[in-house]
């Protein structure tokens, strides 16, 4: 009988503790906890040791200074963002595949042909709604200022949620999504070749000349390049790439999800206020994208290529740096901070579980220390509450 309930007992405790372990992430040192068991023949209560880990390995060295703010910063992941850039601005470059003008055969006669220009390519160009200045101002100015003015304004003057490393994350992914989807758009750009609308107007084509449907009467080389960059739409992908990502932001820091929408009538109205007011990058992207083709600088089948590029490397890159905007804990939060407060509640368990301090711990002091408008007591640590006590 003492023998089973020895086995019991410590079975019992290696589950535990196994199932602890399968939570909390492998420590990077040499760690032992003490596990309790029962000697069968005097009764009494041993502690024997359980080790984590190897106990030959030795410490690594601690990171230095430059590494320190290469981690911080993300300095590498910015880079391969840069990296990207300027590769699509090399492509925005190179020489455009150039397909043959296309032209409609007129018979006149038993004998006689002429050639007609195409009517879908002899649109009159039209001056941009949107240039390219403004179209910067927008889809990066906005993001930023909104993000200055949540992060270093709004806490002098009310109580906000400061978060560790969210400006930071936000540039980054702003600038992966303008990246990838500059990318994958001059690509595109340069092998389809596809002729605008106002091909013609744009090349400065000679009227006044008889086509032979074969020769090529554009008397402007630049305007030519040009006007075979219709597909797919570089307004609209940038749009949507940098818009998505304000969004996303906004719905993320807006935390819909974090409260019951049914408590109360004004409570629900005011979620569904914040929904329609986050979603307005939206409505400000679309209306950019169907601009280009009223002003006869893209097809509508370009605008749904390029709106699709830049939701889609949007969706990535925000993904990549937050969590999930739907998630009543995560939801606004960098993935660094979500994965940094698990495993600062990991370590307080296991100090917890087995009576003892933890020595291991992540190395990665990257939370930025707080500006002097910024209380500590705002910093809301949503991996520690419960899904009915967490305000909006």
């Amino acid at each position: 009988m003492s023998t089973t309930t020895s086995n019991g007992i410590k079975q019992a405790s290696e589950t535990e503790t196994s199932e602890y372990c399968s939570m909390a992430a492998s420590p990077r040192y040499s760690t032992s906890a003490a596990l309790m068991t029962l000697n069968d023949s005097t009764g009494e209560t041993e502690h024997s040791a359980l080790h984590v880990g190897d106990s030959d390995t030795t410490a690594p060295a601690p990171p230095t200074a430059l590494q320190r703010i290469v981690r911080r910063y993300r300095l590498l992941e910015f880079g391969s963002a840069a990296v990207l850039l300027a590769l699509a601005l090399l492509f925005a470059n190179i020489k455009v595949h150039e397909r043959p003008i296309p032209a409609i055969k007129v018979r006149v006669s038993s004998t006689v042909t002429t050639y007609a220009l195409d009517p879908s390519i002899d649109e009159t160009k039209l001056a941009e709604q949107v240039p390219m200045w403004l179209l910067m101002a927008l889809g990066i100015g906005l993001p930023i200022a909104t993000n200055i003015v949540v992060n270093y304004v709004l806490p002098l003057v009310c109580q906000v949620r400061v978060i560790a490393h969210d400006t930071r994350d936000l540039l980054l992914s702003l600038f992966q999504s303008v990246a990838l989807a500059t990318f994958f758009t001059q690509f595109t750009k340069n092998i389809t070749g596809r002729f605008r609308p106002s091909f013609y107007d744009m090349c400065k084509w000679q009227y006044d000349v008889v086509w032979d449907g074969v020769s090529n009467l554009c008397t402007d080389a630049a305007g030519e390049k040009e006007g075979r960059k219709s597909f797919p739409s570089g307004h609209a992908s940038f749009a949507w790439a940098s818009m998505l990502i304000f969004a996303l932001y906004m719905l993320g820091r807006s935390r819909l999800n974090c409260e019951n929408r049914s408590s109360t009538t004004l409570r629900g109205g005011k979620k569904s206020l914040m929904l329609f007011l986050c979603c307005t990058p939206i409505i400000l992207a679309s209306w950019i994208s169907v601009s280009r083709c009223i002003d006869n600088w893209h097809h509508y089948s370009d605008i749904l290529a390029g709106s699709v590029i830049g939701a889609v490397s949007a969706l990535f890159a925000f993904n990549y740096n937050y969590g999930s905007i739907f998630s009543w804990d995560c939801a606004g939060l960098p993935l660094e901070e979500i994965h940094e407060r698990r495993m600062i509640k990991a370590k307080k368990v296991w100090s917890e579980r087995f009576n003892e301090p933890s020595s291991w711990h992540t190395d990665r002091d990257s939370r930025p220390p707080l500006l002097n408008h910024m209380s500590g007591e705002f910093i809301v640590d949503l991996s520690s509450r419960s899904r009915d006590s967490v305000g909006v």
